[in-house]
C-alpha cells in the first residue's frame, strides 16, 4: 500500500475524498535533547557501585570514552587491544532486529 501522500493526487481527483485530509496538519517539532552528562561525584559511585558487577567494564568504556551506547554495544573481543590499552569501534548497535 502506497502512503497517502502518493495516492493523495488521484484520490482527490476522484470523488472519494473532496478535501485533503492532511491539509493544515503541522508535524510536531522535534526537540533536541542535550545527553546530560554525570558530575565527578556521580561518576564515583556508579564506579563504586558496579565494582565487580558484569558490567563493570562497560561502564568504564562509558564514563572514559566517546563512545556512544550503541558503539559500546557492538564491541566485540577483537575490538579491544589490551596490550595497547585501546579500542577500536568497528561497528554500531541500534536495538532492531
Amino acid at each position: 500500500m502506497l502512503p497517502f501522500r502518493q495516492q493523495a493526487p488521484s484520490l482527490l481527483g476522484s470523488n472519494e475524498f473532496i478535501v485533503n485530509p492532511m491539509q493544515g496538519i503541522q508535524k510536531p517539532r522535534v526537540v533536541a535533547m542535550r545527553p546530560r552528562v554525570l558530575s565527578v561525584e556521580e561518576a564515583t559511585a556508579l564506579m563504586n557501585e558496579a565494582r565487580g558487577g558484569a558490567y563493570f567494564a562497560l561502564y568504564v568504556l562509558a564514563l572514559t570514552t566517546v563512545a556512544r551506547q550503541g558503539e559500546l554495544f557492538a564491541l566485540t573481543w577483537d575490538d579491544i587491544s589490551l596490550a595497547n590499552a585501546s579500542m577500536t569501534v568497528n561497528a554500531t548497535f541500534d536495538g532492531r532486529s
